[in-house]
């Protein structure tokens, strides 16, 4: 998400978003949203309901939310809390599940569609403005970087050869294609 807009959350709810000036060892908020700009209305509403419902709730006693983490995986919205209680539980679910029908690139609800592989939620438009590797953001990396660690783990029994041959398997996979050096 573009830091602009990132910057309008921060602002208008600074108590949900209290944790991003956290170090990234305390939180995974000083990392920003990572997830495109059409999902930013839905947040905004996440955000807008949950406050609100703790203002307005005082008796109820709620322990302020704070996000800890705000991003795109498998293709949705996932918004990681802590405090809060089971409706705001709730609000943060409903959110997640409206993202599989949200375009994350602009938003739009029409023609909205995951595609296979490497999740994402796009729009046809979208879908076919986006070139595959543009898709891929600097958090996918860290996703990529688990996986193959996972993939790489050798048995006693099996050779360095085994792991390397995982590996490149995890980066065909995901259309990872590296120069040759000049």
């Amino acid at each position: 998400m573009k830091i602009e807009l990132q910057n309008k959350l921060y602002k208008k709810y600074p108590k949900i978003f209290a944790q991003k000036d956290l170090t990234i060892q305390q939180s995974c908020m000083p990392w920003g949203f990572d997830c495109g700009d059409g999902w930013y209305w839905l947040i905004e509403n996440l955000c807008g309901c949950i406050q609100s419902y703790i203002d307005n709730n005082k008796h109820l006693k709620i322990e302020q939310t704070e996000a800890t983490q705000v991003k795109e995986k498998f293709g949705r919205l996932d918004f990681y809390t802590s405090g809060g209680d089971e409706l705001i539980e709730g609000m943060v679910w409903l959110t997640h599940y409206q993202s599989a029908e949200i375009c994350e690139v602009c938003g739009s609800s029409e023609n909205v569609s995951q595609s296979k592989g490497w999740i994402y939620t796009r729009c046809e438009k979208c879908k076919e403005d986006t070139p595959k590797k543009q898709i891929f953001k600097k958090a996918k990396v860290v996703d990529v970087a688990h996986e193959i660690w996972a993939v790489s783990q050798l048995t006693p029994s099996e050779g360095i050869e085994a792991g390397v041959i995982r590996i490149l398997e995890v980066l065909k996979e995901n259309d990872i294609t590296f120069e040759e050096k000049k």
